[in-house]
C-alpha cells in the first residue's frame, strides 16, 4: 500500500513540474526586439549640509 502512495505522489510531482515548465513564457525574442531601446538612466543629487546655526535653531547673525 505504501508503494502505491509513493508512486502516486511521484506521478503528481512529475505532472506538476511539467505543467509549471510549460507555463513559463520565453522572453528571448522580446529581449532581442527591445534591447536597443533599453537605456541606463542615472542621476546624482548634491545636498548642501545645514550650517551650525541652522542645525541648532540659532539665528544666522549669531557668531
Amino acid at each position: 500500500m505504501s508503494k502505491i502512495y509513493r508512486g502516486l505522489a511521484f506521478m503528481v510531482l512529475v505532472v506538476f513540474s511539467v505543467v509549471s515548465r510549460a507555463e513559463l513564457p520565453d522572453f528571448r525574442d522580446l529581449v532581442k526586439e527591445t534591447s536597443p531601446a533599453v537605456v541606463n538612466i542615472s542621476t546624482v543629487q548634491h545636498i548642501e549640509a545645514a550650517g551650525f546655526q541652522q542645525r541648532y535653531g540659532l539665528p544666522q547673525d549669531v557668531p
